[in-house]
């Protein structure tokens, strides 16, 4: 199985939009601004704003815990064989979840220009809850194990 990290997902596994002066998103940029040191706070937004039950104290909430799991899962991610699923998603937005017993990362299949499956998943969700938990793993699947994980 081949993951596959977009910049353009960055922001949003944050739990940010990056928008731009019309408010427009523009989540292609957000990875080359942040690296450039080129990110201005008046193009952040929280992920939800203007969603039901939205209020900014929500989306401050909801982005500080994102942050803090994608800490712990991006300065991991080479150790993610150790203690890691993968299981079938029991939540219709995204196909399959990886993760371990404190966060889970959620995967879509990775489409082309046709709308095609390349072969490859993106990281669409990311969540404080365990990867064996029954909000994240589809009822009936068995977790498997990770054994490997390499950079290409």
């Amino acid at each position: 199985m081949c993951i596959v990290f977009l910049g353009e997902n960055l922001a949003h596994l944050l739990g940010f939009a990056y928008v731009n002066e019309k408010r427009a998103r523009i989540a292609r940029r957000f990875p080359d601004d942040l690296h450039s040191g080129a990110v201005a706070a008046n193009r952040i937004e929280f992920a939800d704003k203007g969603k039901p039950g939205y209020t900014p104290q929500k989306g401050h909430d909801d982005a500080a815990k994102k942050n803090a799991i994608a800490q712990s899962v991006f300065s991991g991610i080479d150790s993610l064989d150790i203690n890691g699923y993968v299981v079938e998603s029991a939540k219709s937005a995204v196909v399959l979840f990886t993760g371990k017993v404190t966060w889970s990362l959620g995967l879509a299949k990775e489409k082309d220009a046709n709308d095609v499956w390349t072969g490859r998943y993106v990281p669409a969700s990311l969540v404080d809850d365990s990867i064996l938990s029954s909000a994240i793993c589809k009822a009936g699947t068995k977790p498997s194990a990770i054994i490997r994980v390499s950079w290409i």
